[in-house]
């Protein structure tokens, strides 16, 4: 068996969820660990456990499903390098936002997460505009974000994307383009911002994260000159 860590336990997921819920991540999983995973479960009182992982055998994924689980989430992690002495030119409509939550950017924002597996699990879905509605807030308040930025034409907003620094890469948080402006480019004029402010606050890479089943997503990100940097697989036991 390998070695497991503790279930490490959720406070802001347990309280907005109003059930006990912790995650665990491990490499690889195997039916013995599934087996464990499920007992200390049921051992700590947990509601939900998020498991992440990079490989599961099949006889641990049936063992998961036959107690409940399922499988919510494959997880991409795309990846770009840029150099920072050659800052992009950005588009002009593009600018931060600094405004109250309007219904527009709210409708964008849960357009955004069409694909995740908050909204795929019928188990949390009812609570899935609420937790993106809290997602924008906090990205317009700076708590998630460090920047959100709109694409804004004819006093309307098109396009939005929120950006956050990590350690030594900047990571794109939410980023949708409303569905009457698709096919006018708009998305890659807001990567192009995202690849300016990065370089701009002198980060030499940009990152986002989508789900391998959103095919527009993974062509879209591939087309603008990111690469696949890791896959993971995200249960909801």
């Amino acid at each position: 068996m390998n070695s497991l860590p503790a279930i490490e336990y959720l406070d802001w997921d347990s309280r907005f969820f109003n059930q006990k819920i912790g995650k665990i991540i491990q490499t690889q999983i195997n039916v013995r660990d599934a087996d464990f995973i499920i007992a200390k479960k049921q051992k700590e009182g947990y509601s939900l456990i998020y498991i992440s992982t990079k490989s599961i055998t099949h006889e641990a994924h049936k063992l998961i499903e036959e107690h409940q689980g399922i499988l919510a989430d494959h997880k991409v992690t795309y990846q770009k390098n840029l150099n920072v002495a050659q800052p992009k030119e950005t588009d002009k409509n593009i600018q931060p936002y600094n405004g109250h939550l309007s219904d527009e950017l709210l409708q964008l924002a849960l357009l955004s997460g069409h694909s995740s597996r908050f909204k795929k699990d019928p188990r949390l879905n009812q609570k899935f505009d609420e937790l993106y509605q809290n997602w924008i807030q906090k990205s317009i308040d700076r708590s998630l974000a460090d920047i959100t930025a709109v694409y804004k034409q004819n006093d309307e907003i098109q396009g939005f994307i929120t950006i956050k620094k990590q350690n030594d890469y900047t990571q794109i948080g939410l980023i949708a383009v409303a569905p009457k402006a698709q096919g006018e480019n708009i998305g890659a004029k807001l990567i192009a911002f995202a690849e300016k402010w990065t370089q701009v606050n002198s980060y030499k890479q940009l990152k986002v994260v989508t789900q391998e089943d959103n095919l527009q997503a993974c062509r879209f990100y591939s087309k603008t000159g990111f690469i696949p940097e890791t896959t993971e697989l995200i249960y909801h036991l």
